[in-house]
């Protein structure tokens, strides 16, 4: 569990709200293990972009983003996040949002934070195969997905194989230990 907290801190956008973005950017990480998969989606706005972006949330164009306009959003992003686990999609639950305000996203700085999660069963017995496909391009199209490792998915020693088809899509093979 250290090393999986020592890559996300790594792979995670810190200071992201620090200094203005060029270019929209956005990235799920993947936290997958044989009885859970989190998925954290992160967008960090650019400074062309950012107003336009909110406003895009913001449905009722009175500035802010209240808990229905936040749960429109963030339901189009997981109706449009495909996780499919040996040929079977996956409901995803959404567990947290965090959007910044308007005056923030303008000037780039802001990083919209969504959590979602998924029980697993991956029995060790048997490989699996998942993959994950972020369709979502309301924003910018393509999406950087990363994967990162439970404990449990690593014992033994190895590793998931880990496949990029394509910009928005990564295919994993969990072999069984």
């Amino acid at each position: 569990m250290r090393h999986l907290f020592v890559l996300l801190m790594l792979a995670a956008p810190i200071g992201a709200g620090a200094h203005p973005h060029a270019d929209v950017q956005q990235q799920v990480l993947i936290s997958i293990g044989r009885t859970e998969a989190v998925l954290t989606y992160l967008v960090v706005p650019s400074t062309e972009d950012g107003g336009h972006m909110f406003d895009h949330m913001d449905t009722d164009g009175d500035g802010t983003l209240v808990a229905a306009e936040q749960d429109a959003f963030v339901s189009m992003l997981l109706d449009q996040t495909d996780l499919v686990i040996d040929g079977t999609r996956v409901n995803l639950e959404r567990n947290s949002v965090e959007i910044p305000e308007r005056s923030e996203m303008k000037l780039g700085t802001g990083l919209i934070t969504v959590m979602a999660s998924t029980p697993l069963v991956l029995g060790a017995e048997v490989e699996h195969r998942v993959s994950l496909d972020v369709r979502y391009d309301s924003f910018v199209d393509g999406w950087y997905l990363q994967p990162f490792y439970f404990s449990d998915i690593t014992e033994g020693g190895s590793l998931p194989v880990l496949n990029r088809p394509d910009g928005s899509t990564i295919e994993l093979l969990v072999s069984a230990q």
